[in-house]
Parts: C-alpha cells; sequence; structure tokens
C-alpha cells in the first residue's frame, strides 16, 4: 500500500531531514509537500532511483515491499483466453537490499522482514547477512500489517530487539526514527 513508506518520510520531514521518498505504485492520498517524491513502475525501475541516490544518502529506510521475483517476460497485448497459459516463468528481482549493504559507506542502512516462521532468528539473519544497521520486523502471527493503517513491528539491532505493542503507522515511524537517532547520535 506504501503506507509505512508515507508515514516514515512525513516524519523524516517533520524531524528537519531533506527527504526523497522512491515509491512503487499505490492508491494513497498523500500530502507530500516538501518531500522530492520519486514515483517507480517496476522493481528495476526502484533499484535504478536507490542506487542513484544511495551515496548521497545519510539513513536509508528500505520499507517497499518489493517482489523477490518478476515475469521472464511482459506481452504488450492482452493474452487472450484461447491462448490457453499453461505456465508463468520468472526471474529473480535484484536484491536490493543486499546491493545497499554491500556498498555501504557512511548510510546508516534500515531494513524490514515480514517473517512467518522463526521471526526473530530470520529477521537477524537478514540483518547480519544483509549488512545492515537495523531490521523492522514484522511478525503476521496474530496480525497482519499489509494494507492496514497499524503495525506491530519489533526493531531489530545488533545491540538489542524492542519489541512494541500494535499503533498506527504513523505512531510506528516515529518510534522507529526514535531508535535510529540515538543510535546515529552514538557514532
Amino acid at each position: 500500500s506504501g503506507k509505512m513508506g508515507y508515514y516514515l518520510a512525513k516524519n523524516a520531514q517533520k524531524l528537519g531531514a531533506n527527504v526523497k521518498l522512491i515509491i512503487g505504485p499505490t492508491n494513497l492520498d498523500m500530502d507530500l509537500d516538501f518531500i522530492e517524491t520519486i514515483r517507480i513502475e517496476s522493481s528495476d525501475e526502484m533499484f535504478n532511483m536507490v542506487k542513484k541516490n544511495y551515496k548521497k544518502s545519510d539513513i536509508v529506510i528500505s520499507a517497499a515491499a518489493v517482489s523477490d521475483f518478476k515475469p521472464k517476460s511482459i506481452s504488450e497485448n492482452k493474452i487472450k483466453k484461447k491462448n490457453i497459459l499453461k505456465k508463468i516463468e520468472v526471474v529473480p528481482t535484484i536484491d536490493i537490499l543486499s546491493y545497499l549493504g554491500k556498498n555501504k559507506t557512511k548510510q546508516y542502512l534500515v531494513g524490514f522482514a515480514l517473517e512467518t516462521e522463526n521471526p526473530i532468528e530470520n529477521a537477524k539473519k537478514k540483518l547480519n547477512d544483509k549488512n545492515l544497521d537495523a531490521i523492522i520486523l514484522n511478525s503476521i502471527s496474530d496480525f497482519s500489517p499489509i494494507s492496514s493503517d497499524e503495525n506491530k513491528i519489533t526493531f531489530i539491532s545488533s545491540d538489542n530487539n524492542i519489541q512494541y505493542k500494535k499503533k498506527s503507522k504513523d505512531q510506528v515511524s516515529k518510534d522507529i526514527f526514535e531508535q535510529i537517532i540515538k543510535r546515529c547520535l552514538k557514532k
């Protein structure tokens, strides 16, 4: 839905940050005054825009749920029923977060993880494997944040895990920034 990214961008701007929001297709009615917004349509466009802007960034929060796979080919025309589709071939998309972790210089890099099994363990693995400074765990064991106005997160960094109760995504974004600011001030 883009809601989490929208609230992160809005609250970063309220904190005085120069914000660049790279966002995929969304139906949200967004008030984006003073936020440079780049709208993209595909995972490849997302990768190219993130890569183009990465070196100039201090804090990067990767909240978009970019698919792990994309169609191998795209039809320019509607596929008619009479042309029975027996299979759809897919190929992996570029792992944007891995790219950012491998090319990190000074950036504070935050990722998101949606986990259904062993959530803390799998999120910590992603934190380490992708060279992140923090990861926001969305555990969907008792609640799904997808398209919701609320979220229930655990902020995970190398030094601790902080679990939050279900709140509005606006408030969750404020909690995330509180943790990021604490850690960035320590550096």
